[in-house]
């Protein structure tokens, strides 16, 4: 997975009464009149996690702020909110500055437990509670090296939480010592579960786990077992393509026994258990080689009778859960949208179900799972709070967390279909420039993975951004993206930079028979995978690019396998082979093939500490350009891994990859 990451940007805070402020929708919408611009951009609230309560009356959402100058360098601060679901003004909950995520609810709904890092709790992430009316916070965890995340038992009267476990004594003294040396394959930082029993004064943890490395754990019914997705080792590779699901039966506050429910190969996400604990769903791929877990499986409590529920279904399933012992929902990307989908067990047929326009992914059902909550885009604005019902009417809007954005005049974005070279049909989403007259230079902004996708939703930046400034934009979904089906997503398998690149191609040239663009201004531009692309595009297809973006990119395919973190998962579900055993195919798709033929400017963009795609196929890029004589310019960003956080270099980043563009391709014609 490498993935798609055009860099979020958070820094000022524009447009809004006060800082963290959300409020509901205006009755009357202000004229859109403003151009939407980079400082615009810099300063939105992110609204993400939005939780609804048990009984579905509030929404506990985490709001990301920009840190505020002389804050020091960081990602934004995440403070959780809380809004009525019938709408109204929202509150903040938690301090401004110490920094919360993850709410979830105890099962009452009275109390509102999360994670926050803090200096008096190890300077580690911890689990906090806090009353829902209001009150000081208060930690129901002291792990020594922090906490990854929990779950409320449904009596609310314990919860679990997985971590890493502390190291030895022994091991403490050797690091001291500073024998700190790594032996490749000896795995150390393998997470565990603790239960904890909150009754009483006084908060005790329970190691119930000495095996495996834990992902996620969720409570049955009866609060007495937990469904555990885990793998054997704390390594990226298992961690996407070699996790498990496992049963954990609980007496007491002892474990029991720990039963391995599934026994796949390939990508697998967290399951779910039925409202009474007989059945599991879960997402899945179909296999080892399946890019995606998109694909819904159902399996009785026990592991048994395990099934597919979605063959043939062309879209990536995101999220399940159950209506009722008998009935599944899900919510899937279909195409350039989301959609959510009710599935009964019997004979009958998938149905889908209302939501609107607002592009939701990630759905949280209420107690009663009919009503939920999720944060939903649009074109016209970031994730929001929404609430819907099921079955009911459309997504509700509950926040405007950037009003200045009521005011922007975006540019025309739409869906648009052209055909490959070869007759399949490909989807992605254009923007059209806003300024300009004629046919307009084109960015061409290919997203990651590649399994990633773009919807139809929020193209802030660097899109609107772009097409402001009077610049077409195209996101591209060539085959092996997301949300067309299994068949689709595997579509570039063998072939990484072949038909996927000329479905790219393809779709420039469609644009420029409609006389929407112009041909010899086009740049191209991405991140992780879509950096991979644009380098692709500036070195073998370099008659086609006048300026290329490439962030996070592969540059050569033999020496990233070397040196990545997910050497198996990109090789077996995206290539299906190894390059270690195909080095000529290997180094046939690697922009380094190419440099004799590379003549377009290069940006490149990489994090100093980036795992996943190293920062050493920038500098191999760039230096060949450099021997080639190409114009490029490389910057690295200090402590970045595979995406940038530190608002400083956030701000950076934005500022020379829209000016990269404007410097190669030339003004739009007025």
């Amino acid at each position: 997975m490498i993935q798609r990451a055009y860099v979020i940007v958070s820094v000022l805070l524009l447009g809004c009464a006060t800082a963290g402020t959300s409020v509901a929708t205006p009755a009357a919408a202000p004229a859109r009149t403003e151009t939407f611009t980079t400082e615009m951009y810099l300063g939105l609230m992110q609204v993400s996690e939005a939780r609804i309560s048990p009984d579905g009356a509030q929404v506990a959402y985490v709001l990301s702020v920009p840190r505020a100058e002389g804050d020091g360098p960081g990602a934004p601060w995440r403070q959780i909110w809380l809004i009525d679901s019938a709408g109204g003004r929202a509150r903040r909950l938690t301090a401004p500055y110490a920094d919360a995520w993850s709410p979830r609810w105890a099962p009452d709904g009275r109390t509102l437990a999360f994670l926050s890092q803090r200096k008096s709790y190890h300077g580690k992430p911890q689990v906090f509670a806090i009353p829902v009316g209001g009150g000081e916070a208060t930690p129901l965890t002291k792990h020594e090296t922090g906490v990854g995340g929990f779950a409320y038992a449904p009596d609310g009267a314990r919860l679990v939480y997985w971590a890493t476990a502390p190291d030895s004594p022994e091991r403490k003294a050797a690091l001291k010592g500073k024998q700190d040396w790594k032996v490749e394959g000896q795995y150390r930082g393998h997470r565990r579960l603790w239960l904890v029993e909150l009754a009483g004064a006084r908060v005790a943890a329970t190691q119930v786990t000495s095996e495996l490395h834990v992902l996620n754990a969720s409570w049955s019914p009866r609060g007495d077992a937990l469904l555990v997705h885990a793998t054997q080792n704390p390594d990226a590779d298992e961690e996407l393509i070699h996790s498990q699901l496992y049963r954990l039966d609980l007496r007491g506050s002892a474990p029991a026994a720990m039963t391995q429910l599934t026994q796949r190969e390939g990508k697998l996400g967290p399951g779910a258990w039925s409202p009474s604990g007989a059945r599991i769903a879960f997402t899945a791929g179909v296999d080892l080689n399946d890019p995606t877990a998109g694909s819904l499986f159902v399996m009785n409590a026990d592991g048994s009778a395990a099934r597919s529920l979605s063959e043939g279904f062309l879209g990536t399933l995101r999220w399940a859960d159950w209506l009722d012992d008998d009935t599944v929902v899900f919510a899937a990307i279909e195409g350039p949208g989301t959609s959510l989908y009710r599935l009964p067990l019997g004979r009958g047929r998938r149905a889908r179900l209302e939501t609107g326009a607002a592009l939701c992914y990630q759905p949280h059902l209420a107690a009663d799972r009919r009503r939920y909550a999720c944060a939903a885009d649009t074109a016209q604005h970031p994730a929001e709070v929404h609430v819907g019902q099921i079955p009911g009417a459309p997504l509700r809007r509950l926040t405007v967390t950037n009003p200045g954005l009521e005011r922007v005049r975006f540019a025309t974005q739409e869906v648009v279909t052209w055909r490959a070279a070869d007759g399949w049909e490909i989807q992605g989403v254009y923007i059209a420039p806003r300024a300009g007259s004629g046919p307009a230079p084109l960015v061409v902004l290919p997203h990651g993975g590649p399994e990633g996708s773009d919807e139809n939703g929020w193209k802030g930046y660097p899109g609107q951004i772009l097409a402001a400034r009077g610049y077409a934009v195209l996101y591209p979904n060539y085959r092996g993206s997301a949300g067309r089906g299994v068949a689709f997503s595997k579509g570039d398998h063998e072939d990484l930079g072949g038909k996927e690149f000329d479905d790219i191609l393809a779709g420039v040239d469609s644009l420029a028979a409609r006389g929407a663009i112009d041909p010899g201004r086009v740049g191209i531009g991405g991140w992780s995978y879509g950096g991979y692309l644009s380098a692709w595009a500036g070195t073998r297809h370099s008659e086609r690019f006048r300026a290329a973006v490439m962030g996070a990119g592969i540059s050569n395919w033999m020496s990233f396998t070397g040196t990545t973190d997910i050497p198996a998962e990109m090789s077996l579900v995206h290539w299906a082979l190894w390059p270690f055993e195909h080095p000529e195919l290997a180094w046939e798709r690697s922009p380094m093939a190419y440099l004799s033929k590379a003549k377009t400017p290069m940006l490149i963009l990489h994090g100093a500490a980036d795992a996943r795609v190293p920062p050493s196929q920038g500098l191999e890029m760039y230096r060949g350009l450099r021997h080639a004589g190409v114009e490029v310019e490389l910057v690295t960003y200090p402590r970045a891994g595979h995406g940038v956080r530190e608002q400083a270099h956030r701000a950076d980043v934005v500022e020379r990859f829209v000016g990269w563009f404007e410097r190669h391709l030339g003004a739009p014609s007025p």
